[in-house]
């Protein structure tokens, strides 16, 4: 739907203001602070975690003019790309994958690196990137992931806690949003792990540890 100087999009399932923002041109920033998305802004805390269905602003692109000399060559960087991925690997203590190695594969881009000390690795991606596959090992034999960019729902949402329960290993079921027998036992698991009040409630307590032991 269009309003005066941009227009409403309803988002859907794998969209982030940070693609949206570079496939229209424009600074992420801009966008997200925009007035148009304070009742946004008041509901999502992370302007790349948002819920199917959300509705977001999109201003009009504003043209910007620069003073160069002529005869010379100029570089420009734009604001907002690329992205970090920041991802985290632990073994099956909960211990860090620490310097080891791993292979990436960011849409059809592939690179080699190694973890760091606390088994994190940061890579540079295009605001618009689809999924990354990662190998940790020589072989993929340490741990092995794909991630879908974009698709981690918000923690007040039920499938954003069911996402980060299966991404911190208390969750094998399908993230569907209903309500199972198997969520009640990953969910006590976690709370008895992670040192809260024992028993299956989804409270702000839960989504706050989730957030902080899952990076988002």
């Amino acid at each position: 739907m269009s309003d005066a100087g941009g227009e409403s999009h309803i988002i859907s399932q794998g969209e982030s203001t940070t693609r949206l923002a570079f496939e229209r041109g424009l600074y992420w920033k801009s966008v997200w602070q925009h007035a148009n998305n304070a009742d946004l802004r008041s509901k999502r805390s992370n302007p790349n975690i948002l819920l199917d269905g959300d509705v977001i602003f999109l201003p009009e692109r504003q043209t910007k003019q620069e003073s160069c000399a002529t005869g010379q060559k100029h570089r420009f960087q734009r604001n907002g790309v690329p992205e970090t991925l920041n991802l985290t690997f632990l073994d099956i203590y909960g211990k860090p994958l620490a310097n080891k190695p791993y292979q990436i594969t960011i849409d059809n881009t592939f690179r080699r690196g190694t973890l760091d000390a606390n088994g994190k690795l940061s890579e540079s991606i295009p605001p618009n990137a689809r999924s990354a596959k990662v190998e940790v090992g020589d072989k993929g034999e340490l741990a092995s992931t794909e991630v879908f960019l974009g698709h981690l729902d918000p923690v007040e949402s039920l499938t954003g806690v069911q996402a980060r329960l299966k991404n911190l290993g208390y969750f094998s079921a399908a993230i569907d949003g209903q309500p199972s027998d198997t969520l009640d036992k990953a969910v006590v698991r976690f709370r008895r792990k992670a040192g809260l009040e024992e028993g299956k409630d989804i409270d702000d307590a839960l989504r706050d540890k989730l957030k902080d032991l899952h990076g988002s």
